[in-house]
């Protein structure tokens, strides 16, 4: 028994001796280790079937964004320091040549930030370029991703141009050039366009089957982070559109207004009071989602006693009730909320 616990201490320290020894011979092989590590734990890179790499679609939107900004930059410095008189002329048969090109390479995955960079420099400076990519957008039988991409460069014009393209597109009767004039104008109003897009879209005319998309663009209102007068116009947008406007689009846009109001928590007591007993069930149920958004400050007392109405009105619909009945709960047993 002894000799075999000598053995195993044995071939314990001959082992050890023996990586000291590897370790002083070559340094560089501890080196080694975290390269070996990762070419075990990273996948394989996709390949299609021709063997060219696969660039995931939301690869192509974020290099998108990214060339975007740096083309709005030098556009920027080239207004600053006057143009240059070798400024290229704009032949409308080269740039149709080019945006082909890319739309290929872009269904591929085989694109070059030069191509892109080259095509989003003509739609910023040049409005016949901008018109010549709308119309490939409505003909082109291009994929959504690939579309995609060219209505990114579009919402770096950030001007009427391209807000009337988004309506365009939200009143086409394509679902898919719908849900993109949605993304076109998620986009502007996030380019610090948010109170000219939103009143063209919440004051359009839409088919029924493109209010849910529409309803996307003014929830995309409430995730913004508007300041100062952008944020007072979109306020005052909206809760115009809440009084004025037609029912369709009243609930989403009580929740963008009452996301906006996040901080604010008389407002957001103000707005539940009001809609809270509001004919139409969806506003009700806004009404009582804005309260999710009041994170400082208490319940108004005058709510709390709707919100109990609610919840034990047999008349009401199960989901609202129980709605109802977990934001009472919410606030009774948080040890930071209460009720005033």
């Amino acid at each position: 028994m002894c000799g075999k616990k000598y053995h195993v201490l044995f071939f314990i320290s001959l082992l050890i001796n023996s990586l000291l020894i590897l370790f002083i011979m070559y340094p560089g092989f501890i080196d080694n280790f975290p390269e070996i590590h990762r070419s075990n734990i990273n996948p394989p890179e996709k390949e299609s079937s021709s063997g060219e790499p696969v660039v995931d679609p939301d690869e192509h939107i974020l290099l998108t964004q990214w060339v975007s900004e740096q083309a709005k930059e030098k556009l920027a410095q080239e207004s600053l320091l006057g143009q240059s008189d070798d400024e290229p002329v704009f032949t409308p048969s080269i740039y149709r040549q080019d945006l082909q090109t890319l739309i290929s390479h872009l269904e591929k995955g085989q694109f070059t930030q030069e191509e892109l960079e080259a095509i989003q420099e003509s739609i910023l400076k040049n409005e016949e370029a901008a018109n010549l990519t709308m119309e490939t957008i409505l003909s082109s039988g291009a994929s959504y991703d690939t579309k995609s991409v060219l209505i990114e460069m579009l919402s770096s014009r950030a001007d009427p141009l391209a807000m009337n393209f988004a309506m365009e597109l939200l009143q086409n009767q394509s679902g898919s050039l719908q849900e993109l004039g949605g993304d076109l104008a998620t986009r502007m109003i996030r380019n610090g366009k948010a109170p000219q897009m939103l009143e063209s879209v919440i004051w359009g005319s839409y088919a029924p089957e493109t209010k849910p998309v529409v309803r996307m663009v003014i929830h995309s209102v409430g995730n913004l982070s508007v300041q100062d007068d952008s944020k007072r116009q979109v306020t005052r947008l909206l809760d115009d559109y809440i009084v004025n406007g037609d029912e369709t689009f009243k609930p989403a846009a009580l929740t963008s207004l009452a996301a906006l109001e996040a901080d604010n928590a008389e407002a957001l007591n103000q707005l539940a009071d009001r809609y809270l007993d509001d004919k139409n069930e969806d506003m009700r149920l806004a009404a009582i989602q804005t309260l999710y958004n009041l994170k400082r400050g208490k319940l108004a007392s005058d709510v709390q006693s709707k919100l109990s109405e609610l919840s034990n009105d047999t008349s009401q619909s199960y989901y609202l009730r129980s709605a109802a009945l977990q934001i009472l709960g919410d606030f009774v047993e948080s040890g930071q909320k209460g009720l005033q």
